[in-house]
Order: C-alpha cells, then sequence, then structure tokens
C-alpha cells in the first residue's frame, strides 16, 4: 500500500504492510515512531499481536511518554474483543499498568501532584482513531497480517503464495483437503509451543485447551483471507486424496489428541508422508468471503466424500478412520462423530479407535473397581462406556443437527439401529488389558474378547490359564506364539488342562523352544531351569501320554522333547490310543534312536494307524539300540 501524495504514510498502514512481527520486528517499528526503549520494555514488549490488535492499543497513545493512561485506553478499547481475549489482555496490562508507572515516575523524578487521585484511572472518553478502509479491505485479503504473535509452521504458505489450483482445491475437491502426518503434528507443536497456548490453559478452569481455542487463536489468523484450509496451505499444490481419517470431538484437550494420534501412528506403523483429513485444519474457518463458506463446504459433503474415496481403503493402500478418545470430552456427545462412525463401517472402510493414557487408566480402573464389587462382564463393560445413546448426541450448529438427525431417522433401525452398530464399535475398541483383566478372573472366555485381543499374547494366555488349552482355537496370534502358550501348559489340547496362573507372556516368550517342550512333555513349570537341568540329567524316565489324542503332530513333539535326554539307560513311552500314523511313528524311534544309552525300553503303541511303514520304523530303530531289556507293544 502507497502512501498518500500529501504525506507520509500513516502508521497503522506501515504496520499492516509489514504483516505479523516478531518482538524484534515490533521494537523496531516503535522506535521509528519515536516510542522510548523504556517504554517499550515496561508495556509494547506485551503486544506480541496481529497487526490491528497493535493498532487498536496504539490508536489510543497521546502522548509520546509511557503512562498508565495509555495502559487503560488500551484496556478499555480491549472489551469489545469479547471476554476470552480480554482475559489474555488483562494480565498484559496489569503488568504494563505498573511497570509504566514506576519507569515514568524515575524518568520524571517526581511525585504525584497535589490533589491528585491515583486510586482509580482515568478514562478517555474521546473515540480512538479507526485504520483507513483501505486498510481494512487489505486485513480481510491479506491472511499473513492476521496471524497471532507466533510464528506460522515452517512451510506454511502464506497469502501471497496461495495459487489457484490451491483456492479450487478448498472449493471443490474435499477429500483432498489433506496435510501429511507430520504436518500435523508439527502444526500443533508449534500451536502448543506458544504463549498464547499457555495463558489459555492457565486461564481454564480444568488446565485444558481445546480444539475450539485453536481454531480461535490460530487456524483462523494463520488463514484468513487465503480462502485456503491450513491444510491445504501446509501441503500448498500437492493435492493427494486422504489416506487416513481422523474423527475427533472439537471439546477435547489438545495434548491428548496429539498423543493419541500419534501413538495411531507408531502403532499401525505409518509413514509421516501419509495424508490425513483433520476437520479443523481441513475446512476453511474463517467465514470471510476470500473463501468458501462452511455451508458451501458442508454442502460438498466432505464427510462423506473423504470415507467413499477408494484412497482411504486398505486395498488402495489407505489407513481408513481413527476416533482419538480424551478425557476432557465425549467423542460420540458430538452427532457429527457418530454419523462418521456410522458411513465409515457401512463403507468397509477399516475403524479402529486410539486412546490416550489416561484415558485408558480411568477406564481400566473404573472397570477393575467394578470387578472387585462382584459385577458380571456385561456391568464391566457398562462401565467401560460401551453404551451410548445416539440420540443424546448434538452439533453445535442446529442446521446440521437437524440435517443429521433427517439422515439418521431415515436409515433402518433409526437411532436404535445406530446404537448397536455403535456400541459394537467401542466394546471392539475397548483396550486388551479390559479383556486381559476379565477373561483372567473367568468373567468371559476369549470367543468374546475384541479382535485385538484375540491377537494379544497376553490375553490368550490368560485365557488358558482360566479355561483351559482350548482356548487356542479361538486365538489368532502367529503359529510361534500359538505354540509356546500350548506348551507353557501341560500335555493337551482340551478344556481344563492345567496352567500355572503366575506365569507372564514377558517370560514364555524369552524361554528356549526346546526347554518349553521338554517342560511341557514331562509336566515341568516353564522356566523352572534348575528341575530341567535335573531332568536332563537322570537315567530313568517314564511317561505315558495315553488317550491324549497326539496325532503325528503331538508325537513329533514328544519325540523332540525326549530326545534331549542323552543321559537315560530305561525309557518307558506309552503312546496308547493317540492316532499315531506311520509319519508319527517314525518320528518317535528315530528320537529313541539317539539315546544311545537306553538298555531297558517300554513302549506302547497299540490303538494306532502304524501301518507296515510305521512298523518298519519302529523296528529299524530298535535294532540300532544295544537293548538287553525290551517290552514292545504294537
Amino acid at each position: 500500500m502507497s502512501a498518500d501524495a500529501g504525506g507520509p504514510e500513516p502508521w497503522e498502514e506501515q504496520l499492516l504492510r509489514a504483516g505479523p512481527l516478531t518482538s524484534q520486528q515490533l521494537s523496531l517499528f516503535l522506535d521509528k515512531l519515536g516510542i522510548s526503549r523504556d517504554v517499550q520494555q515496561n508495556f509494547c514488549r506485551e503486544l506480541r499481536f496481529a497487526p490491528e490488535e497493535i493498532i487498536r492499543c496504539l490508536s489510543s497513545i497521546s502522548t509520546p511518554s509511557g503512562s498508565p493512561l495509555r495502559a487503560t485506553r488500551a484496556a478499555r478499547d480491549a472489551v469489545i474483543r469479547g471476554p476470552e481475549e480480554l482475559r489474555q489482555m488483562l494480565g498484559h496490562l496489569r503488568r504494563s499498568v505498573a511497570a509504566a508507572t514506576q519507569e515514568l515516575a524515575e524518568a520524571e523524578g517526581a511525585t504525584q501532584k497535589e490533589g491528585s487521585d491515583t486510586s482509580a484511572l482515568p478514562v478517555d472518553e474521546s473515540p480512538k482513531p479507526e485504520p483507513s478502509q483501505s486498510s481494512q479491505q487489505q486485513v480481510q485479503a491479506r491472511a499473513d497480517i492476521q496471524g497471532p504473535s507466533v510464528a506460522r509452521p515452517a512451510g506454511m504458505a502464506s497469502g501471497e503464495e496461495v495459487t489457484d489450483f490451491m483456492k479450487d482445491r478448498q472449493k471443490e475437491k474435499p477429500e483432498q483437503w489433506s496435510m501429511t502426518v507430520r504436518q500435523w503434528v508439527d502444526t500443533v507443536a508449534v500451536c502448543m509451543a506458544s504463549r498464547e497456548y499457555e495463558l489459555v490453559k492457565e486461564q481454564s478452569r480444568e488446565g485444558t485447551v481445546n480444539m475450539h481455542d485453536i481454531n480461535r487463536l490460530f487456524v483462523k489468523p494463520w488463514s484468513e483471507g487465503t480462502g485456503c484450509s491450513l491444510a491445504v496451505l501446509m501441503s500448498r499444490d500437492v493435492a493427494c486424496n486422504a489416506q487416513l481419517m481422523i474423527s475427533h470431538c472439537w471439546g477435547e484437550d489438545v495434548s491428548e489428541t496429539k498423543e493419541s494420534l500419534q501413538q495411531h501412528v507408531a502403532r499401525c506403523e505409518l509413514p509421516e508422508t501419509v495424508p490425513l483429513w483433520f476437520c479443523v485444519f481441513s475446512n476453511y474457518q474463517p467465514e470471510d468471503g476470500a473463501g468458501p463458506t462452511l455451508e458451501h463446504q458442508l454442502a460438498l459433503e466432505p464427510f462423506s466424500s473423504v470415507i467413499e474415496n477408494l484412497s482411504l481403503k486398505s486395498a488402495a493402500g489407505g489407513h481408513g478412520m481413527v476416533a482419538l478418545h480424551t478425557t476432557s470430552a465425549d467423542l460420540y456427545s458430538r452427532l457429527w462423530c457418530v454419523h462418521e462412525v456410522d458411513r465409515a463401517i457401512e463403507a468397509d472402510v477399516a475403524v479402529t479407535a486410539s486412546m490416550s493414557q489416561k484415558y485408558t487408566d480411568l477406564m481400566t480402573g473404573r472397570v477393575q473397581e467394578f470387578m472387585d464389587m462382584g459385577a458380571s462382564a456385561e456391568d464391566c463393560f457398562r462401565a467401560a462406556g460401551v453404551e451410548v445413546q445416539c440420540v443424546k448426541a448434538r452439533c453445535g450448529s442446529k442446521d446440521d443437527e437437524k440435517k443429521l438427525v433427517k439422515l439418521i431417522l431415515q436409515q433402518k433401525g433409526g437411532f436404535n439401529g445406530l446404537d448397536r452398530v455403535v456400541q459394537n464399535f467401542r466394546r471392539e475398541q475397548l483396550p486388551d488389558i479390559i479383556f486381559e483383566t476379565l477373561i483372567g478372573k473367568g468373567l468371559t472366555k476369549l470367543d468374546g474378547a475384541s479382535k485385538s485381543a484375540r491377537a494379544n499374547a497376553a490375553v490368550v494366555l490368560a485365557a488358558c490359564q482360566a479355561h483351559g488349552a482350548g482356548q487356542l482355537q479361538h486365538a489368532t496370534t502367529n503359529q510361534e506364539v500359538s505354540e509356546r502358550i500350548r506348551l507353557a501348559g501341560f500335555l493337551g489340547d482340551h478344556e481344563g488342562q492345567p496352567y500355572d496362573v503366575e506365569l507372564k507372556w514377558e517370560v514364555i516368550k524369552e524361554l528356549d523352544l526346546e526347554d518349553l517342550t521338554l517342560g511341557h512333555v514331562c509336566h515341568i513349570r516353564a522356566g523352572d531351569a534348575a528341575q530341567l537341568e535335573q531332568l536332563r540329567q537322570n537315567t530313568t524316565l517314564s511317561v505315558d501320554f495315553r488317550d491324549k489324542n497326539l496325532g503325528d503332530k503331538g508325537a513329533k513333539a514328544v519325540s523332540q522333547a525326549i530326545a534331549q535326554l542323552k543321559e537315560l539307560t530305561t525309557l518307558t513311552l506309552g503312546l496308547y490310543d493317540n492316532e499315531l500314523g506311520a509319519e508319527g511313528a517314525k518320528a518317535v524311534c528315530e528320537a529313541i534312536a539317539q539315546l544311545k544309552k537306553v538298555t531297558t525300553l517300554t513302549l506302547d503303541l497299540r490303538h494306532n494307524r502304524l501301518g507296515r511303514k510305521g512298523q518298519d520304523a519302529v523296528r529299524e530303530a530298535i535294532e540300532q539300540l544295544k537293548i538287553t531289556n525290551l517290552r514292545l507293544h504294537v
């Protein structure tokens, strides 16, 4: 903006042209206005706002030297800014009044004039100058002069850098209002590191900052006038369909939200380059006429556009939807969140939940309290917050609420059907530790656990300890994990088989597989190294697996265990009625053939299906031994 032809450029327009200032830039600007350094340090150092805020405060200055009157006038002007911003200003102004009063007294070396009343500061009733009309237009058109005092996140486009392609994207393609995981984390980190964030946190009764605050303090000022959302400003001309959608409640604590998302990224090993969709950052929020209105954007059905886009599905490399849970707001009290989860499940999009540690701790603590009082499994699930009444969920906008309620009522089952969908989802997304605890107490079994819990080794072990090795049929752990858990108990695959209830998966996963196998076969506690070593030195062993239905696979496991006992001279092995075929019989006899010191052997292979090959294998193995006392039953 150029200066008037008849004189120097007004200071208001100089400031607007400069854009958001750092503390150093603000100091240089005030130097240019002739304001002393002492006054700057004591008063103006707190005025690190957007240009229009500095103008609003400095417009009330009537003298070049600092005074309490100036601070009072600035406070008066701040009243129209609303209670939330006023609380922030009051802290600045209280410190400024005291410091400016002391600086003025020291500079002038004077005492208060006779008869003056300093108990209340006078208020200047004269109207304050307003910025020129051209200045107001520039404020609306330029986002880079509307930002908060904190610097923008690295890489965010300014108003001058916005392209027509970016603006068109914001108007037409909701699925491309995305930013990468890294950009999201960096943006939130910049907000959390700012002075404004800390002030809101200090003033909050709960000591939290929510997404409404982030939108007001950062999102709107950073994006105002650009016509582009924060997500588009960060991604610039790189247009990517979202591969991860974040469902969240605006009232949630920002730090817990950040923790929940980062936990999900780490747990799923997602690259930081994954483009995500987060409504606070994806929608253009300012409503300033420079970009699409919220009404226009919602008319594009952005949530449906993202959910129904193939890029969100795993078959196309997508990562589905994650619902973030925090302690400061109930995710399902927001009707949009309920709707998002329902639509995603209907569209066959993978939906998971990620919970802050505080949220998880509170939930598991409540479940434990109910268990301690003798509650049933269903009561414990209710205590964990599984049940919902979606009809009570609300929207910030009445129009949005009416629209969503109509959609739900038109669906089969209405709100009752939606309740069932959300409740099933919430139960499926409960932390594994809750299922482990309930199963360990015998309140439920593995087939009633979530998919995640059935794949969790600690939960599967707890199920076997409480209900027997037969629970392994419901496990989805990998083969090695399942085998280790099976071997940690005594031999058998039926309900009721004994397990050491004190044994933990952390111990089992570190044990040598041969030790586990031998302990399993010989009924020795998993991890009991002393007893295993003593067994390896024994010269006599008698084990009976009558009617255990081992089959060839089980016979191989038994054989591998017995083959470790190189000091045996006397062996009694009962394998009566175990569905052994030729392969199983061959494995047993090959193992016995490795025991070169055996001289006395009793082997019972009756009621199996050995066939000619099995019988030949038994004969060949025995011929290799120096048997002096043989009792063979086939």
